[in-house]
Parts: C-alpha cells; sequence; structure tokens
C-alpha cells in the first residue's frame, strides 16, 4: 500500500471512530444530565477540568516520545525497553502529579475539588488509569494498529458510561456513585492492557532503562505546556465559574459548551484527522500552489458548513436542551449559539494554520495558545462578576477569535489563504433569510419541533447554496452518479 493511501486508509479509520465515540456521547448526555442535578452536573464538569489539567502533567509528553522513538526500535528487545521504561515513566509522573494536586486542594479545596466521600483517591486511582491507558493507545499508534486502538477505545467508552451510570443508578448514590463506577471500569482496564502486553513479552520490569527513561521525558517535558496552555482555553473558565458564582450556574454552563462541543467535535475531529495527511502529501509531491489551492477550497466549504451548523443551532438550540437536556438547563439555551459559533472559528486554524505543521513551526502556535490562553482568565476574572455565565461565553468568543487571528495572520506568511470574504457574506445572508423563515414554523411538541426545523433548515440551505454555487453542485451531482454507477455494478456482478 503506497503511503498516501496508508494515511488516508488510517485517517478515515480514526474519523469513523472518533464519530462513533460522538455518538455515544450524545446518548450519554441526556442519561447524565436527567439523573444528576444542576449542582452534581457542575460538580462533574468540575472534576473533568481537574482530570484534564493533571494528565498532561502525568504524561509529561512521553506518550508522543514514544510513538517517535518507536520508529528507532530495531528488534524485540528494544521494543520491551522502550514500553517498560515509558510505562515506568508515567506511573512515577502520575504519582508525583498527584502529589503535587493533593498539597493543593488542603488549600484551595472548594475551588480544585469536590465534597465527594473518598475523592482524592477515585482522582489517584483514575489519574493513574487514564494515564496509562493514553500510553497505552500510543503503543497501538506507534504499530500503527488503528483498527485494534478504535475497537479498544470504543469498548473502553461505552463499558466507562454504562458502569458509572449503572453504578449511579443501582448503588443511589448520585455523583459519588457515577465516579465509584469510573474508577472501578478504568482500573480493571488498564489491568487488563498492562496484562495484554506482558504476555507479548513487551513489558518486563527488569528491562526498565533510566537512560532511555531521560531521554523520553526530556524530548516530552516541553510538550506538556502546548497541552496545558491549550487546555487552560477549554477548561479554566470552569474554575473560575465555581470560583465567583456556584455549581449550579457551573452546570447550566457546561450543559450548554457540552453541546456546543458535540456539534463541533462532528466535524473539526474527523477534519483534522483526514486532511492533515492528504496536505502533507500534496505539499511534498505538488509543491505550495497545488497545495494553496486545496487548503483555498476546503476554507471555503469548512465556512460553508459551518454557517449552516451556526443557523440550525440558533434556530433549534432551545428544543434540543429540552429534548436532551430536560428543561432545568432551559439557561443554557443563551450559551450554546455563541459558544458555538466560537469553537467553529476556532476549528478553522487546522486549515488556515496549515503552514505551522507543513514546516515543523508548532512552538509558534504554543505560544499564541499560551497567550491566549492567559487572556482568556484576565477576561474570565473580569466579565463573569459583571455578567455571570455570559461573562464566560464571552471571553471565550474573544480568546478564541484572537487565537484564530494571530494564528492565520502568522501562518499567511508562510502558506497565504484568502477568507472567501463574498461568499462567506452569501452564505450568511443565505442563512439569514432561511432562519428567520424556519423560526416561523411551530408545532406541538419540542422534538418535533427539533426534527422538522432541522430538515427545513439543511434542506433549504443547501438549495441555495447549489443555486448559487454551480462548482458545487456539478461535483455534487457528478458523485451523486458515480456511487449509482458503482452499485449497478455490484448488483450485475
Amino acid at each position: 500500500m503506497s503511503l498516501l493511501k496508508r494515511t488516508t486508509s488510517q485517517a478515515f479509520q480514526y474519523a469513523g471512530f472518533v464519530a462513533m465515540g460522538l455518538v455515544l456521547s450524545f446518548i450519554a448526555f441526556p442519561i447524565m444530565a436527567r439523573i444528576f442535578t444542576v449542582e452534581e452536573y457542575g460538580q462533574l464538569a468540575l472534576f473533568n477540568a481537574v482530570l484534564a489539567l493533571l494528565i498532561p502533567f502525568a504524561k509529561s509528553g512521553m506518550t508522543t516520545a514514544v510513538i517517535k522513538d518507536y520508529a528507532k526500535v530495531a528488534n524485540a528487545e528494544e521494543k520491551s525497553v522502550l514500553f517498560t521504561s515509558s510505562l515506568g515513566g508515567v506511573v512515577i509522573c502520575s504519582f508525583c502529579t498527584f502529589i503535587v494536586y493533593y498539597l493543593i486542594a488542603l488549600f484551595a479545596k472548594e475551588y480544585v475539588a469536590l465534597n465527594v466521600a473518598y475523592f482524592l483517591l477515585i482522582v489517584a486511582v483514575i489519574l493513574l488509569s487514564r494515564t496509562v491507558l493514553n500510553l497505552f493507545a500510543s503503543f497501538f499508534r506507534a504499530e500503527e494498529k488503528v483498527f485494534l486502538l478504535g475497537i479498544i477505545s470504543l469498548t473502553s467508552r461505552s463499558g466507562a458510561m454504562i458502569v458509572s451510570i449503572a453504578a449511579c443508578v443501582l448503588l443511589k448514590k448520585g455523583l459519588y456513585g457515577y465516579l465509584l463506577g469510573l474508577l472501578i471500569f478504568e482500573a480493571i482496564a488498564a489491568f487488563l492492557l498492562t496484562l495484554y502486553f506482558q504476555r507479548k513479552g513487551e513489558l518486563n520490569v527488569k528491562k526498565i532503562s533510566l537512560e532511555k527513561l531521560k531521554k523520553l521525558f526530556i524530548y516530552g517535558f516541553p510538550l506538556i505546556f502546548f497541552e496545558v496552555s491549550s487546555l487552560l482555553n477549554d477548561y479554566a473558565d470552569r474554575f473560575f465559574i465555581q470560583y465567583f458564582l456556584d455549581s449550579a450556574q457551573l452546570g447550566i454552563y457546561s450543559v450548554g459548551y457540552n453541546i456546543s462541543t458535540y456539534i463541533q467535535g462532528f466535524i473539526t475531529g474527523p477534519l483534522w484527522m483526514t486532511i492533515f495527511p492528504i496536505y502533507t502529501k500534496l505539499w511534498e509531491s505538488e509543491g505550495r500552489e497545488r497545495t494553496t489551492d486545496y487548503l483555498q477550497v476546503l476554507l471555503k466549504y469548512y465556512l460553508c458548513l459551518a454557517v449552516l451548523i451556526i443557523c440550525g443551532v440558533l434556530s433549534v438550540s432551545r428544543e434540543f436542551i429540552v429534548v436532551f437536556a430536560t428543561e432545568k438547563y432551559l439557561l443554557a439555551v443563551q450559551i450554546v449559539p455563541m459558544v458555538t459559533a466560537s469553537i467553529l472559528i476556532y476549528g478553522t486554524y487546522h486549515i488556515t494554520g496549515a503552514g505551522f505543521f507543513l514546516l515543523k513551526k508548532t512552538k509558534i502556535i504554543a505560544g499564541y495558545t499560551m497567550f491566549c490562553a492567559l487572556l482568556h482568565a484576565a477576561l474570565n476574572i473580569y466579565l463573569i462578576p459583571k455578567y455571570q455565565i455570559q461573562g464566560a461565553v464571552l471571553s471565550a468568543m474573544i480568546s478564541y477569535t484572537v487565537l484564530t487571528a494571530l494564528i492565520t495572520l502568522h501562518s499567511n506568511r508562510i502558506l497565504r489563504l484568502k477568507w472567501p470574504v463574498k461568499d462567506l457574506a452569501v452564505y450568511l445572508i443565505f442563512a439569514l433569510g432561511i432562519g428567520l423563515l424556519v423560526h416561523r414554523v411551530e408545532t406541538g411538541s419540542a422534538l418535533s419541533l427539533l426534527v422538522i426545523r432541522s430538515l427545513l433548515i439543511t434542506v433549504l440551505y443547501a438549495a441555495a447554496i447549489s443555486a448559487y454555487d454551480a462548482h458545487l453542485k456539478q461535483t455534487a451531482i457528478a458523485w451523486m452518479r458515480n456511487k449509482l454507477l458503482q452499485r449497478k455494478k455490484g448488483d450485475v456482478k
């Protein structure tokens, strides 16, 4: 198989598993919104934020370092040394990370810990288990076992969801029951995968090499700051809402933010995993001009799709929340459209920032990300006391827009892309007209209104874009004809 076919095939496999993972999230979301109170949902959001910020320190970049170093592995002995040393490294780093967190929690428990029985023990076990699972995922990625990794990840995610929700409902312990179920499942999963690699002879305590561990740590340590700065942009607002407001407000904000993240994840996740190997190969084989043309077209249609999604969210966000999260979270209606718009704008950096990735100047992105994380924090401190959770939404929109602008402007020095301003204006006019028209549609239930409005917006917007963009219409018709011909040939055979 050629390099292009291999990378494209793997990218689509990743995209498929990401999509299935997001479907699982959509299944879990309405269940969790119903079994938890608004305050408990806010506390769960705080727990996820704490864990997300601890894991980069526990990994210390070794999950990336393993993949890089695996290319130099010449035999089974070296492979065992690499895998065992990295596992020892993340166990040590997880322990050190938890100790630091424990000391912080002693002085600021109200803002970085939950009022849940044995909470610190739960954090310790889940932090270690999840970090080890991340490392094992890197082992599979290094060996290019994409399908096996996808199956294990999907099984782990669905299993964790089922066990934690079952523990919450059956034990009737609320958030404590949920976290206990999560702890049990992830600890068992990490243990079973450890046995799997041990029985293959790839993990052996006698193979730990301090020299190898040092090399992995030196390479991986700087990556902590890039990952943490990105996560601070995503999660810091949770801590500020908890500090300035309360868990109920955090619960409402988290529901709105999660809905926006699920919607965005269906586009930018598969998009990034699909386009990166394609434009990298284009750059190497056909040069700057062909790569620029490809990215230019991609940016145009990404914005076309983003405008459709924002239009849909504005029209049905209330109904979506009522159907999937119940009316107790209705205040999240004011959050979803702005957050969705913010993260879709930010999603353009996968295209406009391509120059950084092609010339391996990702440190510049890390610098901009850290700057905007600090900007985000400063805006939260100023805006949340004044405007409550709307202040958090506004600060997110400003910081994401600034970050996107910085990345785009700097990347243009390397690979210049023109924003399709005229096309974007047309898309916005179409969306505005269709949105105002569809908003007049009223039916009996929230579910029927959600379905009817969503279908109308999609059909009318697609028709308008097809009439405006003849090239897109011809491409779509040619694609459908090709698929029909392939099906007919299959039937004949």
